[in-house]
């Protein structure tokens, strides 16, 4: 059988060999590393020429709106790496949400809102840092 398109695309850029979590994350060994993980893997497909609206790109886009948390961030625990699962963590943390809406925005995820969320809560924790001084 001849290979598709996204199995040249893995090939040629050597990723081939990386799968995801029935989830759709990808664990990242360096960072907290579910958010970190799924952001760099997502990149690189996307930059190898994988499709945004492939069905890897799409469960991992899932795989992060799902972890959003109310306040529109993304915070994971560090038990997430030394569990190799996602663990939630206390409250949301800017480089977990830039993480998260890196890989959204290159994938150009078609809820806005969810993309907004995040962007809101960046500026906000700027604002914070402004304010204290």
């Amino acid at each position: 059988t001849a290979p598709t398109k996204s199995q040249m695309h893995f090939s040629r850029c050597g990723l081939d060999q990386i799968s995801s979590k029935p989830d759709g994350s990808w664990y990242g060994s360096w960072a907290v590393c579910f958010c970190y993980g799924t952001w760099f893997r997502v990149q690189g497909l996307i930059a190898c020429g994988e499709p945004t609206d492939s069905p890897v790109i799409k469960r991992a886009c899932e795989f992060l709106v799902s972890k959003q948390r109310e306040d529109g961030g993304w915070g994971e625990s560090y038990l997430s790496s030394e569990l190799q699962k996602y663990v939630q963590g206390k409250r949301s943390q800017v480089i977990n949400t830039a993480w998260a809406l890196l890989a959204l925005m290159a994938a150009k995820w078609p809820d806005r809102r969810v993309v907004e969320r995040g962007i809101d809560l960046l500026l906000e924790k700027q604002r914070e840092k402004w304010r204290l001084g």
